[in-house]
């Protein structure tokens, strides 16, 4: 059965154990917390086209993966982020194809809201260390 066959075929996901972190993809290794920028050995052409998918969806404004992807690269570099987009969007394909659902992407906000309390107080403590002071309200008591 050839790759095309098998992604038309999505019920073949579901019964077998194909999983995106595993070394049929080798686009990055399943053990999380391995630093490691280094791909191992898999298909050259599948770890090209997702890296180059992963460096279109940075350049794309207003996704998920744009935010995603400038702030793996303030920590990590351009090439590590890179690859953590490719393996995203990896992990997207095979959902989407496993559970037969489109893609909907979160936004550039998703990330902001996900801890509210702590993106505020890091950009507080940034501007007070510019010399500012600040005092928070927020918009339900201020209307």
């Amino acid at each position: 059965m050839s790759l095309n066959q098998l992604i038309l075929d999505s019920r073949w996901f579901s019964r077998t154990s194909f999983h995106p972190d595993s070394r049929w993809f080798c686009i990055l290794r399943p053990e999380r917390r391995c630093k490691s920028s280094r791909i191992p050995k898999g298909n050259v052409y599948l770890k090209t086209a997702l890296v180059e998918a992963a460096n279109a969806a940075a350049r794309a404004k207003g996704t998920y993966l744009r935010d995603k992807f400038y702030r793996l690269k303030a920590r990590r570099g351009y090439k590590r982020a890179a690859v953590a987009i490719a393996h995203k969007i990896l992990v997207s394909i095979y959902h989407m194809l496993s559970q037969n659902v489109f893609y909907n992407d979160l936004g550039d906000p998703y990330l902001d809201h996900l801890n509210k309390h702590r993106l505020t107080r890091n950009l507080v403590r940034r501007l007070e260390r510019l010399g500012y002071s600040v005092t928070l309200n927020s918009q339900g008591a201020a209307a």
